[in-house]
């Protein structure tokens, strides 16, 4: 019973609390959903401009001044930039432009601002608010402080009173110095007495090499001194040095070679432009002809009963092909998709030699140029192997002496 009663009241008192959040509580105002990012970036920018003044009190003047007109260099420039694309803008790229800002600002326009979810604009305003709250009381305290317990007053208190001692201390021994030790007042003596010797050393006559060495370097100065003076004259002709000379005698050599260079291009006689399918061309025939060397090679090791009924079977596939062109080619006795397909290859064909009537396209003479100089050099390099399979070079010595079935064959 005593639960039951418990629990009706509880009941009660929860209904209570609902009614009365339901009929006191005003709708909070909906925040957009960018809301606190603004608010954060806000907050960083105004912590940035506080730290940038802070630094402008510290910072010297001239520092100061730099970085300011620095900053104004910098925004007349992109100024400037942005007014010259402006100007050298082409029309249509102008008024794409500005059908593109159009379009952005009536999207901006248009588009309806998105809403922040009732439940985290809830819990982010009261997280907000402790922050804030958390710190108006540590600005509080920075600026009134609360009172120090009393061990701590008491030991700070000792703390200070023991270093205004010893800088009252310092102060004094600055003013009225203790005397030195006996090993300082020892060490002190033997410092003016070398002193003394320098000093001495000093006035005393220098030696003779050092005397002979320094007129020497003293003379050679006097002496490039007037020679300055007299080809610095107003009739003095200018000498330049050896190195000087040297230089531009070596720039006028390489100008020199390069006007022979340039005169020979010019005076070289212009190549033959090659069709632009040359090396896919030539490279077909080199395949042909390797294919068919290797046939012949075939052949010369076939044996006659196969040579024969190979050409026998040849000859029956000219003779099919021949008759089916004689007798079928006007599509008379073909298949639908035979006759389709023997059209395509002839209009192949007759495209194919459409092409090869019509002028070529020409190589670009570059591209012309290096792939020639390349064919050449795999050319040279052909030849040296084939003549190296014809006229192979001497076995080594060591080699033939450690094959010599090789050498006998």
């Amino acid at each position: 019973r005593h639960f039951e009663k418990q629990k009706s009241v509880r009941a009660a008192e929860i209904e209570a609390s609902r009614a009365r959040v339901v009929n006191d509580k005003t709708p909070d105002e909906v925040l957009p959903v960018d809301y606190f990012q603004k608010l954060g970036e806000a907050e960083l920018a105004a912590k940035a401009k506080a730290q940038f003044d802070n630094a402008s009190k510290e910072m010297p003047i001239g520092i100061r001044y730099f970085t300011a007109k620095g900053q104004e260099d910098k925004a007349r420039a992109l100024a400037k930039q942005q007014s010259l694309s402006n100007e050298t803008m082409s029309a249509a790229t102008r008024h794409f432009q500005k059908i593109d800002d159009e379009k952005e600002a009536n999207s901006l326009q248009d588009r309806p601002k998105e809403a922040m979810p009732a439940a985290i604009q809830k819990f982010t305003l009261a997280e907000y608010a402790a922050r804030d709250k958390k710190k108006a009381e540590i600005r509080e305290m920075h600026d009134n402080p609360p009172e120090m317990a009393v061990g701590t007053a008491y030991f700070t208190k000792m703390m200070n009173d023991s270093a205004a001692e010893k800088k009252a201390e310092i102060e004094r021994l600055k003013a009225n110095p203790p005397p030195a030790s006996a090993a300082g007042q020892h060490f002190a003596k033997v410092e003016s007495q070398r002193k003394l010797e320098m000093e001495a050393l000093k006035k005393e006559p220098a030696p003779a090499a050092i005397e002979y060495f320094t007129n020497k370097a003293r003379e050679e100065k006097r002496a490039q001194e007037e020679a300055m003076k007299r080809t610095t004259g107003d009739n003095a002709p200018i000498v330049a040095s050896v190195a000087t000379q040297h230089f531009e005698k070596q720039k006028s050599m390489k100008l020199q070679q390069m006007q022979s260079k340039r005169a020979m291009v010019q005076n070289k006689p212009s190549e033959e432009a090659l069709p632009i399918d040359y090396f896919t061309k030539l490279g077909d025939a080199e395949t042909a002809a390797r294919a068919q060397s290797r046939r012949d090679l075939a052949e010369s090791h076939m044996p006659d009963a196969v040579r024969y009924f190979t050409d026998m079977a040849e000859e029956k596939k000219a003779a099919k092909l021949a008759e089916f062109e004689k007798g079928g080619g006007d599509g008379k006795n073909m298949s639908v998709a035979t006759a389709y397909f023997n059209k395509l290859a002839a209009e192949k064909k007759a495209e194919k030699a459409r092409k090869a009537e019509k002028v070529p396209e020409r190589m670009p003479m570059a591209i012309q140029k290096f792939t020639l100089a390349a064919e050449e050099e795999r050319q040279k390099k052909k030849a040296a192997l084939e003549q190296m399979k014809v006229n192979p070079p001497p076995v080594p010595v060591g080699v033939s002496h450690f094959t010599p079935d090789a050498d006998q064959s």
